[in-house]
Order: structure tokens, then sequence, then C-alpha cells
């Protein structure tokens, strides 16, 4: 009886494991074609600005804090995103993506698309609380969220939508 208790347990447990770590892999495999399709698409049309810049906000996203000049922050249900733009850096600067190569740990994405056009990048790393930071940038303009595993590619495409959008003035 112990050993089919023993045999039963390793099993379920194979399951839920292999389970989390096919989703995670779904989500890495979506957010990387998902990146590459939606960088070559148009840019919404931005509808909010401040005294640097011009950006399209989604209708389900609120403006928590845009007090800075170059960084503001959304707030969507609990989730927080933080868009810092750098006026100096222009569509194809690579400054911002090697500041996060050197300060993020083991990537579990980092992708770029480099056109004549931009250098787009996404970086996804898992934090310590197994949740995961997801920034997707062009050149100077970033965005940066935490989220869960499921929810990867879906973050990583609000945040190209949005990025996409900037015009510094």
């Amino acid at each position: 009886m112990k050993k089919i208790f023993s045999v039963l347990f390793i099993s379920i447990l194979s399951l839920v494991l292999f389970g989390c770590n096919a989703s995670i892999e779904e989500e890495i495999t979506q957010t990387k074609d998902q990146m590459t399709t939606l960088s070559q698409s148009e840019p919404s049309e931005p509808n909010k600005s401040n005294e640097q810049f011009s950006y399209f906000l989604p209708d389900n996203m609120r403006i928590e804090d845009d007090e800075s000049l170059n960084n503001i922050v959304f707030i969507e249900g609990k989730q927080q995103y933080i868009l810092f733009v750098n006026p100096q850096e222009d569509v194809k600067s690579k400054v911002l993506y090697e500041d996060i190569k050197k300060s993020s740990g083991d990537n579990i994405i980092d992708e770029t698309i480099e056109s004549d056009e931009d250098f787009t990048y996404t970086v996804v790393n898992q934090t310590e609380d197994k949740s995961y930071e997801v920034t997707v940038g062009i050149g100077g303009v970033k965005m940066t969220t935490v989220t869960k595993a499921n929810a990867i590619s879906e973050s990583a495409e609000k945040m190209l939508n949005i990025v996409k959008s900037v015009s510094v003035k």
C-alpha cells in the first residue's frame, strides 16, 4: 500500500510540475511570436501627452502617477506598469536594453528585433517571489511590469502597443 501511495504521489507531483513548465514554455513561445508580429504593426494613435511626449493609453488603464517628466505609472486592476522615456535616445538606441541586460539575472526571454526603423526588445526574468518582470522597449522608450506566468504575453502585448505609440516632442 505504501508503494502504491508513493507511486501515485510521484505521478501527481510530476503532472503538476510538468503542467507548470508547459504553461511557462507556452507563454515564452507566444510572447516571442507576438512581439515579432506586433513590432511590424502600425502604432496606436496617441491620446495622452505630457510636456515631453505623447502616447496611447488604453481604456482599461489609468494613470497612477505622472509627476515625473520621464516616467508615468499606469495601473490596470492591481497590476502596475511603468513607462520610461529617455528623450535623448532615439528609436535605434540600445542603451536602455544594455542597462537592462547588465542589471537582470537569468532571462527566460531576451529577444531583440533590429530593423532599419528601430530597435525593439523584450526581456523577461523571474523574480524572487516567482512572478515575472516583463520589460518591452523600443530604443529610448521602455515599459516594465511584474506579472504571473500565465499573463506574460498579454502584458507584453499591451506594453508594446503603448511603447510603439510614444512620440517625443
